[in-house]
């Protein structure tokens, strides 16, 4: 677009000032479809939903992660339309995990979900090579981490409601449950291969409601 015109709603958004991005299309694409599927009020629906339908928050999640992160790589300007678009995936997913329109439930499964895709980032930067390894990887682990530690941050707040009572021995709950659980698990008294994956669900409910602070001491 020539120098002098102004931006208006009509013109894709770019980093290439006055050059065509090329990637900003693609963008546009992934960020649209992606800004409804993740709309608080959809994805509650979606938990409540998923006993009676069959489909639920974790079967949209998984989806969509399988057909992104997951996939088969792509070669050429391809793989960075793909590299693009996982990004915008995963910013949805860490705004979603912290959104406090989303109910406690939605919050916990995305936890879940997010904890489940860092240990695969993980897994596969061990092998990656190239970009991925360099900066695409590091930088979904690395959200991954600042996320959480602002959804921790957020649940030091009481509840609307929350009695100060109730949050001095819920406190205690968790600590005691943080400090035992290892010990059990070690004596065989928890048998972690029973339930898979249920700790970490577990902490992410936990992590979700606002009257517990995990690993906190009571107050």
């Amino acid at each position: 677009r020539p120098a002098g015109y102004e931006f208006n709603r009509e013109l894709f958004k770019k980093r290439t000032g006055l050059a065509f991005d090329m990637l900003s299309p693609a963008e546009a694409a992934a960020d649209w479809p992606l800004s409804f599927l993740f709309h608080p009020e959809r994805l509650n629906r979606l938990v409540q939903q998923a006993p009676s339908v069959g489909f639920g928050l974790t079967d949209m999640v998984g989806t969509l992660i399988q057909q992104t992160w997951q996939a088969p790589r792509k070669a050429g300007q391809l793989r960075q339309i793909q590299m693009q678009t996982e990004q915008v995936l995963l910013t949805y997913l860490l705004a979603a995990s912290v959104n406090e329109e989303n109910g406690y439930e939605a919050r916990a499964l995305l936890a879940a979900e997010l904890d489940g895709l860092k240990g695969w980032l993980g897994a596969r930067l061990k092998t990656a090579t190239g970009t991925e390894k360099k900066g695409t990887l590091p930088t979904g682990t690395g959200a991954h981490k600042s996320a959480r530690k602002g959804q921790a941050n957020a649940a030091q707040r009481d509840a609307p409601g929350c009695p100060h009572w109730l949050q001095r021995r819920l406190n205690g709950v968790v600590l005691v449950a943080d400090t035992l659980k290892p010990m059990l698990e070690k004596g065989g008294a928890i048998s972690s291969s029973a339930a898979p994956g249920s700790g970490s669900r577990l902490s992410a409910l936990l992590l979700a409601s606002p009257c517990l602070r995990p690993g906190g001491a009571a107050g």
